[in-house]
């Protein structure tokens, strides 16, 4: 449990360095709010909350947060990945289902997040050229971690690997 604690601090402090030296500008290079005294235990006004802006779990990932004491799930019910490589006359497939993955975020600053990602069941078939099937299904990895988004993205986070089944 100590470890997990320090490794959340190395990965908020950074964070939060980082945020506190962003400039704050909105869409078109206008000025927003200052909202920078809010935090997750005094949250943002509701007249002064930003646009929502989803990411779409697993799929891409915006340079957004969500506003200090609020937070936001992304959800999937099933999302589908297919991906071919081929060399000489071998060829690779890759195809992977995910079920009810998604996304909960948190804002913990103006300019900081923390997020938790889970993908609770999944199936993935590996082909190998012309033979060789592979066959994985059960629970997927989950990641935790947080956002700072400025004139660069910056992000940490930990893996939980728990590895698909049989």
């Amino acid at each position: 449990m100590k470890r997990l604690i320090r490794a959340g601090c190395c990965l908020l402090v950074p964070m939060a360095l980082g945020a506190a030296a962003c400039a704050d500008e909105g869409p078109e290079g206008r000025s927003v709010a200052d909202t920078s005294a809010y935090t997750l235990f005094n949250p943002t006004p509701a007249d002064q909350l930003r646009e929502l802006d989803f990411d779409g779990p697993g799929t891409t990932e915006s340079p957004y947060t969500v506003d200090a004491g609020y937070f936001q799930v992304e959800m999937a019910l099933v999302s589908y990945t297919c991906d071919r490589n081929s060399f000489g006359s071998d060829t690779d497939r890759l195809e992977a289902w995910a079920m009810t993955h998604f996304t909960v975020k948190l804002g913990l600053l103006k300019r900081l997040d923390a997020q938790l990602v889970l993908e609770p069941y999944t199936i993935v078939y590996a082909r190998s050229g012309a033979d060789r099937v592979t066959r994985r299904r059960g629970r997927s990895d989950s990641a935790a971690g947080s956002r700072a988004p400025g004139r660069f993205l910056l992000r940490a986070d930990i893996e939980i690997r728990r590895g698909a089944g049989r």
